[in-house]
């Protein structure tokens, strides 16, 4: 499992700052799935180790936001 220790943080970009920040500061809906994929062809294009690992770092915390929101989501019954 990638951690942030994996990530030389002199290699991210603002891009991944205003990522972090959105992803630490979420509510339903900041991040969609779209965004996330846009944001992850960003990184790939990059061929920067760091920002694949951050990103990487990123999407395990929002599959858990995520997962969290279904969960919840079911258990009202909408």
């Amino acid at each position: 499992m990638i951690e942030l220790t994996d990530v030389n943080p002199d290699d991210l970009t603002e891009e991944d700052a205003v990522m972090w920040y959105n992803v630490n500061n979420y509510t339903k809906g900041l991040i969609t799935q779209a965004q996330l994929e846009k944001y992850t062809e960003g990184v790939n294009h990059s061929d920067n180790v760091s920002r694949g690992n951050f990103r990487a770092v990123i999407g395990n915390k929002l599959m858990l936001l995520w997962g969290k929101e279904e969960l919840e989501k079911m258990s009202s019954g909408k």
